[in-house]
């Protein structure tokens, strides 16, 4: 790797996931982190309340 190499930073709410050679697999990189932060067993867990009816 030379100085004039070319990289993308990659980061997701602030934290460093990596660097990548080209935009496309640096999108690659941020998709997937998103995916896992968003689907089951991902990011935190939204209140909705108990799930029982209050009368």
């Amino acid at each position: 790797m030379s100085a004039t190499d070319l990289r993308y930073r990659v980061s997701f709410r602030g934290e460093l996931i990596g660097w990548s050679t080209t935009l496309r697999i640096a999108c690659e990189r941020l998709h997937a982190e998103f995916l896992r932060n968003h689907g089951p067993n991902g990011g935190p867990i939204a209140s909705w309340g108990t799930g029982k009816l209050e009368r």
